[in-house]
């Protein structure tokens, strides 16, 4: 539970901010730690995800009573309920529970610009040394930013309600770009 705590007072008189133990965990990624699918009832199930990250973190976020921000997926409205996890579920996501979960909420627009466009086409070119490949195109560049701009505005709001509730503030960890 403990990620470590600055211990030198005289490196940092004012550090407190950067104490990390017992602080939950704040994980801000581009989706969430599993997917939504609509059952033939029409009522919103959880996927587990696969993946490193999912399958490390997500106990702990669990653990550390801590929040994951990330879109919900293609066709997921922000007047629906994100269902809670399946009793039967023994992924690495069956103890996150929905208030654990802040979702973004995206248009296909949006989604396909920001991700597909600047991430997948500008920035992972860039940063692996495929300059060459890059695609430099200022509508991405925008998308790019007004979708950042709503997952920092969700981070604020889970960090000022953390700031509420606890004496610490979570570990933050950004995944991705």
């Amino acid at each position: 539970k403990t990620f470590g705590k600055l211990r030198n007072s005289d490196t940092c008189k004012s550090c407190s901010w950067m104490e990390t133990e017992n602080s939950s965990l704040l994980v801000i990624s581009n989706r969430l730690p599993f997917t939504l699918r609509r059952g033939r009832d029409g009522v919103l199930q959880r996927v587990p995800a696969a993946g490193g990250l999912v399958t490390a973190v997500a106990p702990v976020v669990a653990q550390t009573g801590g929040t994951w921000i990330g879109w919900p997926g293609p066709g997921i409205s922000c007047s629906e309920s994100l269902p809670g996890p399946d009793p039967s579920d023994q992924s690495p996501t069956a103890s996150l529970q929905s208030g654990q979960i802040r979702p973004v909420y995206l248009t296909d627009w949006d989604y396909q610009m920001y991700y597909n466009g600047c991430c997948n086409a500008t920035l992972w070119p860039l940063f692996h040394s495929m300059p060459d490949k890059a695609v430099f195109d200022e509508a991405y560049w925008q998308a790019y930013r007004a979708v950042n701009q709503k997952f920092a505005a969700a981070s604020l709001d889970v960090l000022r309600s953390a700031k509420q509730k606890r004496s610490s503030l979570p570990l933050v960890w950004i995944h991705d770009y």
